[in-house]
């Protein structure tokens, strides 16, 4: 218990010192957390489907970057910073939203499709083929878009909270409606992609349904998971 008093006054004292910094001292804090999240993204993005990109890849990658931006200064925000069950900080919601921009990179690495483009010839992940194959079977291109977005939103939500799990445990409703709605925001630039897409439009919707299922899902069945689990070790 004097641990925990003693992180929150730490996290406070550090708070009161970034209130005092100046514009610059934190546009550069910005610009760094950025470039180690951006940079990386889309060199691999580009190095992967340079013979696709148009002006949709365009403006999917400004709203990435646009959305990193507001990763990155709500992240350095003054604010204590400290993980505190069931109790969410807009520096918590932003290294949420960061895991969830990484991830929604990482899927259109694994599946290609999403975006109706073909597999890269000079990098791609093929781990998921088999079972995209089976969502085809079961109902075609409307049953692969809901699937593909219920288990890969579904995936990303148990990496991303298991990472962040001591937040997690006993988290409310209202909290767990906005850990979707980042996943949501997250995957803008692939709803951009679809949308630019004919054949893909008309299913996106579902894709979307799926996502936020998958996200929602999970990220209840672990706040009562991670609640139960700190229980019982409580006890013993």
């Amino acid at each position: 218990m004097k641990d925990s008093s003693t992180n929150v006054k730490d996290s406070i004292l550090l708070a009161l010192q970034e209130e005092k910094e100046s514009g610059l001292t934190r546009t550069i804090k910005v610009a760094k957390f950025l470039s180690a999240v951006s940079i990386p993204v889309v060199g691999l993005l580009w190095f992967s489907f340079r013979g696709e990109l148009n002006l949709f890849w365009l403006v999917a990658l400004v709203v990435w970057l646009g959305i990193a931006i507001f990763a990155a200064v709500s992240y350095w925000k003054p604010q204590p910073r400290i993980e505190v069950p069931g109790f969410w900080t807009s520096w918590m919601y932003a290294k949420l939203l960061t895991l969830f921009l990484l991830i929604s990179a990482i899927q259109l690495l694994i599946c290609p499709h999403l975006a109706m483009i073909e597999p890269s010839p000079y990098f791609s992940i093929a781990i998921f083929e088999p079972l995209q194959t089976a969502f085809m079977t079961w109902g075609g291109m409307a049953a692969c878009m809901f699937f593909c977005g219920l288990s890969f939103s579904a995936l990303a939500t148990l990496a991303a909270l298991v990472l962040m799990r001591r937040a997690t445990k006993g988290s409310r409703s209202p909290v767990l409606f906005k850990i979707a709605g980042l996943a949501i925001l997250a995957q803008l630039p692939i709803v951009i992609l679809q949308i630019s897409d004919p054949h893909l439009r008309s299913y996106f919707l579902l894709w979307l349904l799926g996502s936020f299922i998958g996200v929602l899902s999970i990220a209840s069945l672990l706040s009562i998971l991670f609640k139960k689990v700190s229980s019982a070790l409580s006890q013993i």
